[in-house]
């Protein structure tokens, strides 16, 4: 059996990274962590029907940080399993939050705290459980370098998607596993050229997304202060992991 791990901050791109293994020849199976937090075995025995864990196959596991039930499973997958997490500048996903009606009564800052439980149980160990960043907007826009992506001079953003995507499955173990004709290098190479991230639980343009295009951050804190502010907060603790992983001049920093 084996298991990789996609542990995500909500809205930071976990349906796009979840197709993306799904559709990999070598992956056949895909369990939420709130199924198997339910579940009274892990391994689904014997029975076509149940969801689990597959003896014998590769297993996508996913969940989120923050439901403590379901985050102490998803550390215990962490620290043997692959682990992959995309990134997302947290502005962002906090804006796909509110732009879904997902604040409630906590005025978004249970969301904004997702991000201090990555960073203090994941990014502060992380030389134990050894994750993988991938900054999927980064990646879509090809504003800044991306740290550990290298292509020759003169190549364009998708060869810096596809030299990510491939290191992606490496770090997943799915860089020998090519059981079928579309090898790990093309399926990193076809999902780098339609780079479909507007396709997978995206819900295209609206008023606060484009105002944060726009820079426009008076906008976005007067629509979401608690969540902005708390944001701002966290600078200390997030920033150091978001300019590791190659994010820059992001427009909630305090300092230049």
């Amino acid at each position: 059996m084996k298991i990789i791990l996609l542990a995500t901050v909500p809205h930071t791109g976990t349906w796009f990274m979840v197709e993306f293994f799904r559709s990999h020849p070598a992956v056949s199976n895909f369990v939420e962590i709130q199924v198997l937090q339910k579940a009274t075995n892990l391994v689904a025995v014997a029975n076509p029907g149940r969801k689990g864990l597959f003896a014998g196959a590769v297993n996508l596991v996913q969940g989120h940080f923050g439901h403590l039930p379901h985050q102490k499973l998803l550390l215990a997958f962490a620290a043997m399993s692959p682990l992959i997490i995309p990134l997302r500048d947290p502005l962002l996903a906090l804006i796909t939050a509110k732009n879904r009606d997902q604040f409630g009564h906590h005025q978004g800052l249970q969301i904004a705290k997702v991000w201090g439980e990555l960073v203090a149980h994941i990014d502060a160990e992380r030389d134990f459980y050894q994750p993988f960043y991938v900054p999927l907007d980064l990646l879509t826009e090809g504003k800044y370098e991306i740290p550990g992506v290298v292509v020759p001079e003169g190549f364009g953003l998708t060869a810096r998607r596809r030299s990510k995507l491939v290191q992606v499955l490496s770090i997943a173990g799915l860089h020998d596993t090519d059981t079928t004709e579309q090898s790990s290098f093309k399926h990193a190479q076809k999902w780098a050229g339609e780079w479909p991230h507007t396709r997978h639980n995206s819900r295209g343009m609206y008023p606060l997304k484009e105002a944060y295009l726009a820079g426009d951050v008076k906008k976005i804190r007067d629509a979401m202060p608690k969540a902005y502010y708390f944001l701002q907060q966290a600078e200390g603790a997030l920033r150091p992991m978001l300019e590791r992983e190659g994010y820059r001049e992001l427009m909630w920093w305090t300092q230049p």
